[in-house]
């Protein structure tokens, strides 16, 4: 099958999978799609299941690895159940089993998939917090539009929306961001490109959503904020606040429970920063209430939000043994599907004892 006729119909079935409208789905193919990343399996000419692979580096307890991003996982629904997805993703681990990539990372599209995975070699490794804010329905209540018409200024801070016709606002929000994820202090950060911050900022302007930033009277950035609003404008869910300094934090959310009505509120984030969030809150509750007079409640929760299965055993061993010097693995190993196994159990660092145990190998760091 020619490139050109694989990559129109794994634009169909994603089309069909995720309902993604065609503007979101071409600026997904013409960005990422590469023969050398792609996974699919064709019945009578036609491709049944497809997914789509991503290179990216990560910053991983603070050190940059390179990984595989895995997306757009679809099987039509005839052929679901026959394992034919759980082929797909063996098989690409298998291509890039001797390459520099340490592992796959994905993000279920919801949390029924997270025992899928898991059947699949994933572990659950990136947790997301999220604190949901209720209000009472207020019948006479008018929902205010979605967008800031002019800028909110209060305290020599100013509240804007990106204008994404703005050159020069786009490349100091790329820059403000690629900052931010190099100086995150969280255990897993993707590292964007300049060229991957400005595909999200476009997909989420396809999508409906708004960026707000927040700067001082010098012009600085302190806070980028991504934002759509769901369900007839009841809904404002906020996927990611971009910080360098808490202080910042209450600000940004103090000008958005001030500017948008909504019944519900979600903002999600790391669970490292449930502290300054909790903090937060409990410091606007009463604005809130003041605002809306009928705080229905405040809920805060978790839940998984990323999955990794290795794909490089030797690298991932090499990582773990330069960065930590206190854990303990037991690692199971398949001798028919693991004919170098006595070159991951050579101890290159004489820091590391072994002990074999057939067919588990033990490992203790120093």
């Amino acid at each position: 099958m020619e490139i050109d006729e694989i990559c129109r119909q794994m634009k169909n079935l994603w089309k069909k999978t995720f309902g993604d409208n065609d503007d979101y789905i071409d600026l997904i193919f013409s960005n990422y799609f590469k023969r050398e990343f792609i996974e699919f399996r064709v019945e009578d000419g036609q491709i049944i299941a497809a997914m789509l692979a991503i290179p990216y580096e990560f910053l991983v307890s603070g050190k940059i690895v390179h990984g595989l991003y895995l997306c757009g996982l679809a099987t039509c629904p005839e052929y679901r159940g026959q394992g034919i997805m759980s082929g797909l993703i063996n098989a690409i681990h298998e291509r890039f089993q001797n390459s520099n990539f340490y592992f796959s990372f994905l993000i279920p599209a919801g949390q029924s998939l997270i025992h899928y995975y898991e059947n699949n070699g994933y572990i659950p490794l990136i947790l997301r917090s999220k604190i949901m804010i209720q209000i009472r329905d207020n019948n006479e209540k008018k929902l205010l539009n979605k967008s800031i018409n002019k800028d909110i200024k209060k305290d020599d801070i100013i509240l804007k929306n990106l204008e994404t016709k703005n050159d020069l606002d786009v490349e100091r929000i790329c820059d403000f961001i690629m900052s931010c994820e190099a100086s995150n202090k969280n255990n897993f950060e993707i590292l964007h490109t300049r060229k991957d911050i400005e595909i999200i900022i476009k997909e989420n302007e396809l999508s409906g959503g708004d960026i707000l930033y927040i700067f001082d009277e010098w012009n600085v950035i302190h806070g980028v904020i991504f934002m759509t609003i769901e369900d007839e404008r009841k809904r404002l869910k906020i996927p990611r606040i971009f910080h360098k300094n808490p202080l910042y934090l209450k600000p940004i959310i103090e000008y958005i429970t001030q500017k948008f009505s909504f019944l519900e509120l979600d903002i999600y984030f790391y669970p490292e920063e449930k502290e300054n969030y909790t903090y937060i809150f409990e410091s606007l509750k009463n604005e809130i209430k003041y605002n809306y007079g009928n705080l229905s409640s405040v809920i805060m929760t978790d839940e998984i939000y990323g999955m990794v299965r290795t794909i490089n055993e030797n690298e991932n061993l090499k990582f773990t043994n330069n960065s930590s010097r206190d854990l303990e693995y037991s690692i199971l190993v398949n001798p028919e599907k693991n004919e170098n196994m006595d070159s991951i159990t050579s101890a290159e660092n004489p820091r590391n004892k072994f002990t074999k145990q057939w067919p588990r190998i033990s490992m203790m760091l120093d």
